[in-house]
Order: structure tokens, then C-alpha cells, then sequence
């Protein structure tokens, strides 16, 4: 598919008085309420302990706002708050005529986080650091990872939305985000109007292994791309087969330059190798690069593909303000991994590796099963809007394209031409958002026009200039 000062503001009914401003988004200056809401741990325990959800409201000028934003932030893992002064202003539009509300789902940013240790035995040893990282969550008043799930933290936002006085809420999901959205609408469909969901996870599919099957279709788009672009052929001849040879044939170490200089050998996890491959892959702009770094790799280079594939890695997995991996864990211990069968084994270049690092990691973590019904989609009374980029290497168009079909006649999907995973910010979407929001009914808002996003070009591989290439 990563922690912020507190920040919040609110549009309340009429016949109430707006509250105070009492803080700004961090690097904004965009004056918002700050506020909490107490909830019990365990849903079932009201009198039990309680945990603090922090939300943050920035609230529209408009004398007769429509129906507040709710962004609800992918991962899973991350931190609605830390999104909120970059889509306050990729959002403008939107907040001329609605609040924006960013509630830190349970687990994090300032909502009970749930941060496992920076280590990367999380790939060289799955078991034994979701085993230090439950020792760790057990000296948090909240250590019980068995409540952390999308089904109660959907019991939460509604919670935060009926303690700010609104009515029906409007939901913009990302990635994980869009699971969110779902089980909310699901659990209170009286309550949602209009979805707007960018890179749709689905709650019946087990995303690390469908993950594999994703990046692997990814992967070969970008092979093929480079096989039929003449300088990305002649710079890096037959780039798939060496690809596939290397991956099939990896050495037990490779050689890496130390920050402190010379060249050390270290024995790295195939899995990591695939992480570094997969993680370029979420967008164009560092995919375009591969290429080069796989190429690279092959004649015994790694230090390309290493610093590519971590780059996004780090921002992804190991930075505790990015995402926490304690309800990372908990959601998909509790809702993919009961869906894994082991002979449903993808073939390709990723294969199975990945769930199998998650199914080590998930045999200790407590769990509360997800409910029958958390997988089981209905139809959609209001406006449900699914994007998907073409290249996504995660949440590709499939799945909204299956999902517009259970969501019924309000759904709509739009594929986004050689884009990547969340596409929200890209051309004419976010002016595209705030019509669909503030459109009069369900049936305008599914007209939305996106043309303008039709004619975003492939990002061609980086090729740098050589004799051949002078250009």
C-alpha cells in the first residue's frame, strides 16, 4: 500500500453554536477543531476500559452545508489525521460546501496506536516479531489486538458522527480505506449517502494472496512495456527472461555498499527481494525506473533495486509515523487470513510468499473472527463511485469492477489509464470530487465527466543517455 499535532473543526446543525477553533493542521495554517470521543475497548464491555478516538474537523464556509466528508485512510494501519493538511488542499473544492472530518480509526495515530518495533525481522522472521511486537502492545493499556477490527471501528465512526450532530455522512475511502467505507455503510446504511472509493480492497478476498497475483499482472505490463519501447528494449535486452532467471536462481548473498564505505555481504529474504520490486510498482514515477534497477540486479548490481525498493518500503512499513503495524496486523489476522487456503497458491514470479509471511505472523496474534456478514456485500442506495488505476499493482480494476456488480445500479467504476495505486490527486479528480459530492441526487453524481483523465500518458522507462541514446 504510513504522527501529527491535533487539529478540528465542525458544522453543526443550525440550532447549534459552531465550536470553538482551537487548533491548526500542522504546515497549514488551516484553522480546525480538535476533539475526542471516549469508546469502550471492547464493544461488548461498555463499562469496561475505554480508549480515546481522535478526530479532526475542518469545517466549510457555506451557509448551507451539505453533507460532511469523512476521509477514511487506507493501510491498513494509517493515520486519517496525518492526511489531513495535504487533502485540506487537494479538497478545496470539496470544502466549499462540506466539512472535511479525519477520525484516527482505532489503532492510529493518536487513537490507541498499535506500533510494532522498527526491525526488519519482519521479513527475515515473521513469528518473532509479531511475538515482540505483541510484548510490546501488552504494556499499552490497550493491548488487546483482538479489538482492533474494521467492524468495530466502524462502530466508531459512526459513534463520531452522531457526537458531532450531523445527519447522513459522505465517505471518500482509500486503499484499505475503502473496506472501512463498506463495513460502515454496511453495519449502518441509513447513515451514508455517497461513496467515493479510490483503489477498492474488497472484504472477501485474502488481500496478500490476490496481492501476488496483482503485482505479478503489474510486473508484466511493465516488462511488456519496455519490450515494445525501442530504447528500453536496446538498453535493457530481454529484460523478462532475465528477470525470471534471476528471481529463479537468486544467489545466497548479495553485495551492498556500507554508508561508512566499502562493500559488506548480506543474505537477503526472496521476499524482500519481491518487496523491493513490488513497492516501485505503486506508481509510475518510481516504477519507471525499475528497468534500470532490475537490470541492474541482474549482472549482480543491487544497489539500485535495494535503495528503489526500499524507498517506498520504508515510508511503508517501518516508519512509526506512517502506519501502525500492530492494527496493521490485527485487521488482516482477523479478515484475510481466514480466507487463505494454502492450495490456492498463485502462479507467477510472486507466488505465495507473501500470505505464508502473514500466516506466521497471524498464528500467535489474538483475534476476534470477523462476522458472516462482513463479507457479504448488498446493494447501495446512494451514489458509489469506484476508482482504479490500470497499472495498480494491488488494487487493480477487477475488483471494482466485480464489486459494481453486488453494489448494484448506484455503482459506477472508472478506470484510470496507466495509473497507479490511489489516484485521487491525479488531473481533473479532485474538481471531479467535489462535484460528485455536491451533485443534487445519485443519478447526477454517477455522471460526473473525468475525461480529462483518459489521456494520462504511460510513464516510458527511464533511460539514461548513453552514445546510443543521446537524448
Amino acid at each position: 500500500m504510513k504522527h501529527i499535532a491535533w487539529i478540528l473543526a465542525l458544522a453543526l446543525p443550525a440550532a447549534q453554536a459552531a465550536p470553538e477553533l482551537n487548533c491548526y493542521i500542522p504546515g497549514k495554517g488551516k484553522p480546525a477543531h480538535c476533539g475526542e470521543l471516549r469508546r469502550p475497548l471492547n464493544p461488548q464491555r461498555a463499562d469496561g476500559p475505554g480508549i480515546s478516538i481522535r478526530y479532526i474537523v475542518i469545517p466549510t464556509k457555506a451557509p448551507h452545508p451539505g453533507h460532511p466528508v469523512f476521509f477514511l485512510a487506507g493501510g491498513p494501519g494509517q493515520s486519517a489525521s496525518r492526511f489531513a493538511g495535504a487533502l485540506a488542499q487537494l479538497l478545496k473544492e470539496t470544502s466549499r460546501k462540506h466539512d472535511l472530518v479525519f477520525v484516527d480509526q482505532r489503532g492510529t495515530g493518536q487513537s490507541a496506536p498499535l506500533p510494532c518495533p522498527e526491525d526488519s525481522r519482519q521479513g527475515s522472521d515473521p513469528a518473532r516479531y509479531a511475538g515482540e511486537c505483541l510484548q510490546r502492545l501488552a504494556k499499552t493499556p490497550w493491548g488487546q489486538p483482538q479489538f482492533f477490527t474494521t467492524s468495530i471501528a466502524a462502530q466508531d465512526m459512526e459513534a463520531v458522527r452522531r457526537h458531532l450532530g450531523y445527519g447522513k455522512a459522505d465517505l471518500l475511502g482509500v486503499s484499505y480505506g475503502t473496506r472501512l467505507a463498506l463495513e460502515w455503510q454496511r453495519q449502518y446504511p441509513d447513515s451514508i449517502d455517497r461513496q467515493l472509493l479510490d483503489s477498492v480492497v474488497p472484504p472477501d478476498i485474502n488481500l496478500p494472496l490476490s496481492a501476488a497475483v496483482d503485482a505479478d499482472r503489474a510486473l508484466r505490463q511493465l516488462l511488456q512495456r519496455c519490450a515494445e519501447d525501442q530504447d528500453c528494449k536496446r538498453r535493457y535486452p530481454q529484460l523478462s527472461q532475465r528477470v525470471a532467471d534471476l528471481l529463479n536462481h537468486l544467489p545466497p548473498t548479495i553485495k551492498l555498499p556500507r554508508l561508512s564505505g566499502g562493500i559488506h555481504e548480506q543474505a537477503v529474504p526472496r521476499e524482500q527481494i519481491l518487496d523491493w520490486i513490488r513497492q516501485p510498482l505503486y506508481a509510475p514515477a518510481s516504477s519507471r525506473a525499475l528497468p534500470a534497477a532490475l537490470y541492474a540486479a541482474s549482472q549482480g548490481n543491487w544497489l539500485p533495486l535495494s535503495g528503489l525498493g526500499q524507498q517506498g518500503g520504508r515510508q511503508l512499513a517501518y516508519d512509526p509515523l506512517a502506519i501502525s503495524l500492530g492494527m496493521h496486523l490485527s485487521a488482516v489476522c482477523a479478515e484475510d487470513m481466514p480466507l487463505y487456503r494454502p492450495a490456492a497458491a498463485p502462479a507467477g514470479l510472486f507466488g505465495d510468499g507473501l500470505a505464508k509471511r502473514y500466516r506466521q505472523m497471524c498464528a500467535q496474534w489474538p483475534v476476534s473472527p470477523a462476522p458472516a456478514a462482513f463479507y457479504q456485500l448488498t446493494p447501495s442506495a446512494g451514489a458509489v463511485w469506484m476508482l482504479a488505476g490500470s497499472a495498480d499493482p494491488i488494487t487493480p480494476p477487477r475488483h471494482a469492477q466485480r464489486l459494481a456488480g453486488v453494489l448494484g445500479r448506484n455503482a459506477r467504476v472508472s478506470v484510470i489509464p496507466n495509473a497507479g495505486h490511489n489516484v485521487i490527486g491525479l488531473a481533473c479528480l479532485p474538481q471531479a470530487a467535489a462535484e460528485f459530492f455536491d451533485a443534487p441526487d445519485s443519478a447526477a453524481a454517477l455522471k460526473v465527466d473525468i475525461h480529462c483523465a483518459d489521456k494520462l500518458p504511460a510513464a516510458r522507462a527511464f533511460v539514461p543517455p548513453s552514445v546510443e541514446n543521446p537524448s
